[in-house]
């Protein structure tokens, strides 16, 4: 990997990064590169009172209620009005799917499937419907590094 000589890089930062391509190849790190940044994306949480930035990693899921959407997140919920559907089309680049009608789990933020039941990392449990089940094991599954 003579090309890492070329890039401003310190020794240490060199070897790691050496280390990182020996171990994991080109395609973790462009995985490490696709989560670093999602990490930075943000989520724009507004209502007719108030506007609120999150970052995409924090939030764990969203829930709708009749139009009013509860988004779940590291450090709180925030409401806001809408429809499920607009917000998984901005939300499923980042890894987020639909569990059951109402509900968007981040995928990242599941940490076991059992059954019917997805509990997250913060130790919530959410019902997955038969009928998205396929899809969020599948997606779950992918997102371990083999």
């Amino acid at each position: 990997m003579h090309w890492l000589q070329d890039y401003p890089f310190n020794k240490s930062q060199q070897t790691n990064l050496s280390l990182f391509l020996k171990r994991y190849g080109i395609s973790g790190l462009m995985c490490a590169i696709q989560s670093y940044t999602d990490m930075q994306q943000e989520y724009i949480c507004k209502t007719r009172a108030s506007l609120s930035r999150l970052k995409i990693n924090d939030i764990f899921y969203l829930e709708i209620q009749e139009h009013t959407i509860a988004v779940h997140t590291q450090r709180g919920i925030y409401r806001k009005y809408g429809s499920l559907s607009n917000e998984l089309k901005h939300l499923s680049p980042c890894g987020f799917m639909k569990c059951n009608q109402s509900c968007i789990v981040s995928i990242r933020k599941i940490q076991t499937i059992s059954n019917d039941n997805i509990i997250l990392t913060n130790d919530k449990h959410l019902h997955m419907s038969r009928h998205y089940a396929p899809q969020i094991i599948m997606a779950f599954s992918r997102s371990f590094p083999l």
